[in-house]
């Protein structure tokens, strides 16, 4: 037999009512490393008394590595059965291998008395009484001081309590609280004076008030994560502290306080011992070769390394781990890295990486194509004559050359023709009516200052007198 549940109850009693009726909660958790679907088996000490028990809901259900199921038990004993004592136990059993992982629960015990005979409902009675307490309240409520019977509330919220109280002419009073398993959170469990006492009206009565509990279930054995699971499904606070035990798997739980099945407050703090975990340190930020020097400094590896490309950044940076910082791992438990991979930045033309420069249509690094501006005016001069030269030339890239003419150079004073060479270009002169025109032909080079010839006169795109 391998033992892959902890079966735990809370008491080991039912109690059962006046009708030979009773319940009580089993809590199965699954101890193995592995994914069961568990059934849940009853086993009467009688076989006689099979059919009194009735497991509620499902009986079989799926429980992972840590899991935990409730499963509720109903006794019903039928009318004039043997008075005694009987005993019952909850089994679990794997679905997939029924002969070999099951576990045996706790033996439970109930009492058998005998029970009353149903007799007719007093309808009139309950008439008569109803008339008469309705009568009896009223007289209580204007006649404060005489003796009337306190309402029973137990069972009621403790909000409702002290509103059936008021009524009735009394005052609540939280007396006490009491933790307990299966009431609601301010349940009603007794009152002080009792249901049906007859006492003045006007006095206290005393509630003793339910904290909603439940037992701690048994995860000695588990796995962390399964452990973890186990006590938050039963709504406890878990704390994990480290402990050392070379004969047990690491990561296995060796001691809790509180002990299970214990009965508590929601919300309690479990303290589990873990055998041999350490904490994960943080690595994010740092160069991968720091990182995987802190991981095996805290007795951990380095699990899969994946890149990230991005824009920005260090290339080699961990940009994030999994498990994250302050988790708790195995010794020798693998950390997964993602590091940084910069894209690497184009370099300009002015050498730099990432500058963005480049050569304009001027050939000017980084520049902003200024020599395609358009050239300023100019009028050359000679001497006392002046002449006006109009270029019309095409707007070309740095460097190109191109054929040219001129469109005809006018005189307003040039009396003689003379042949005459501006910036390095010759014109012959022509006689005209309004004085001379001057025609050239021939080639020029444009280069970063228009078409500069390297004489202060310079023949420009559009030369204006």
């Amino acid at each position: 037999m391998a033992s892959v549940f902890n079966i735990t109850t809370a008491s080991n009693t039912v109690h059962l009512d006046a009708r030979g009726q009773g319940e009580i909660a089993f809590t199965v958790s699954n101890t193995s490393r592995r994914h069961l679907r568990g059934r849940a088996k009853l086993v009467p000490q009688d076989p006689a008394q099979k059919g009194w028990l009735t497991v509620v809901g499902e009986p079989e259900r799926d429980l992972p590595s840590g899991g935990v199921q409730q499963f509720t038990v109903q006794v019903s004993v039928p009318a004039a059965s043997k008075e005694g004592k009987y005993v019952f136990r909850l089994d679990a059993v794997s679905v997939q291998n029924p002969d070999e992982d099951y576990t045996q629960g706790p033996a439970v015990a109930f009492t058998v008395s005998k029970q009353e005979e149903h007799k007719p409902f007093p309808w009139l009675i309950i008439a008569v009484a109803a008339v008469v307490l309705v009568i009896g309240g009223v007289t209580a409520y204007f006649l404060p001081g005489r003796k009337v019977r306190v309402p029973n509330v137990v069972g009621s919220d403790i909000a409702a309590a002290n509103g059936t109280l008021q009524k009735a002419g009394f005052r609540g009073e939280e007396a006490s609280r009491v933790t307990s398993e299966g009431k609601a959170q301010d349940t009603v469990l007794s009152q002080s004076p009792g249901s049906g006492d007859r006492v003045k009206s006007g006095s206290t009565v005393q509630l003793t008030v339910a904290d909603a509990g439940t037992a701690v279930p048994n995860v000695l054995g588990f796995a962390l994560d399964g452990a973890v699971n186990a006590l938050q499904g039963a709504k406890l606070q878990v704390k994990a502290v480290t402990r050392s035990a070379s004969d047990k798997p690491p990561g296995t739980i060796l001691d809790q306080d509180p002990q299970p099945g214990g009965l508590v407050k929601l919300g309690t703090t479990v303290s589990i011992g873990v055998n041999e975990l350490v904490k994960v340190p943080q690595v994010v930020g740092m160069n991968v070769e720091e990182a995987k020097s802190a991981l095996v400094s805290a007795n951990l590896t380095v699990g899969q390394l994946r890149t990230h490309l991005t824009d920005e950044g260090v290339t080699g940076t961990v940009l994030s781990q999994n498990p994250a910082q302050g988790s708790m791992a195995e010794i020798g438990a693998a950390i997964q890295l993602e590091t940084a991979q910069v894209r690497p930045k184009p370099i300009g033309c002015d050498g730099v990486p990432g500058s963005g420069k480049v050569v304009d249509n001027c050939g000017v690094c980084g520049g902003n194509n200024a020599c395609l501006r358009p050239c300023p005016a100019q009028t050359v001069s000679l001497g006392n004559d002046y002449v006006s030269i109009f270029l019309d030339l095409p707007q070309t890239d740095v460097g190109e050359t191109l054929s040219w003419s001129d469109a005809g150079v006018y005189t307003y004073h040039f009396p003689r023709c003379y042949r005459v060479a501006i910036s390095g270009l010759r014109y012959s002169c022509n006689r005209t009516p309004n004085g001379g025109t001057w025609v050239e032909t021939g080639n020029v080079t444009r280069d970063a200052n228009c078409f500069n010839t390297g004489n202060s006169n310079q023949p420009y795109l559009r030369v204006q007198r």
